[in-house]
């Protein structure tokens, strides 16, 4: 399997999709501004390595599911 930043925004929005969650309400759920939010999952953002970890903890979820592919 291989891990990738290049992943972060498809795995975001297939976990979002999953919890029929609005790009509005994971925005507001992450404590983000919904546009960068919007954007982190269109690939436009980067988020920082502080808050790539603070999505995950949020998410419960490891940072490897994010990464992967």
């Amino acid at each position: 399997m291989k891990y990738s930043v290049k992943n972060i925004p498809a795995n975001l929005k297939k976990y979002r999709l999953e919890h029929h969650k609005k790009q509005v309400e994971m925005a507001a759920f992450l404590e983000m501004n919904y546009q960068n939010y919007s954007k982190m999952e269109r690939g436009c953002y980067k988020p920082s390595l502080q808050k790539f970890v603070e999505v995950c903890e949020k998410l419960h979820v490891a940072p490897n599911d994010l990464l992967k592919n």
